[in-house]
């Protein structure tokens, strides 16, 4: 789950950052603003689930 997050991190911050122009629609943006808005909402409030060896 480690791997999953960071690769998700790095993809965000590549689709948010204006060092390429990624054009998607207003609407499109709209919409991938809530989603990852929620998203690191739902990251905030979640419990880390520790394994035990």
């Amino acid at each position: 789950m480690g791997y999953l997050r960071v690769v998700l991190c790095a993809a965000l911050a590549i689709l948010f950052q204006p060092l390429l122009k990624i054009s998607l629609g207003r609407d499109i943006w709209n919409i991938v603003d809530v989603v990852v808005g929620i998203g690191l909402l739902i990251s905030i409030w979640a419990k880390p689930r520790i394994k035990a060896n």
